[in-house]
């Protein structure tokens, strides 16, 4: 891959140039950290949060998602993409 997605408690996404090593985007869709990251080979960014939201990031858009009443601790996609699956402490 050309990018590294990143997260953490600061609650910023963060998105890095692999060959410069440069930051090429910062993101902070809410003021909650962000323990999971998840990214489609499409470009879209999916977050998971300390509210057990899932955060849909596309082309500066944050759509967000409830799916679980504790904190999402990891996200995976299917290896099709049709499916992001979640975990939390719920």
């Amino acid at each position: 891959g050309t990018r590294v997605v990143s997260s953490g408690d600061d609650g910023l996404i963060r998105t890095w140039n692999v060959k410069t090593g440069e930051l090429e985007s910062e993101l902070q869709p809410d003021d909650v950290q962000t323990d999971s990251i998840a990214m489609s080979s499409a470009g879209i960014v999916f977050a998971g949060n300390d509210l057990g939201e899932v955060c849909r990031i596309h082309n500066g858009k944050v759509d967000k998602l409830k799916v679980h009443d504790a904190g999402i601790k990891n996200l995976t996609l299917s290896g099709d993409e049709n499916c992001l699956i979640s975990m939390s402490y719920d």
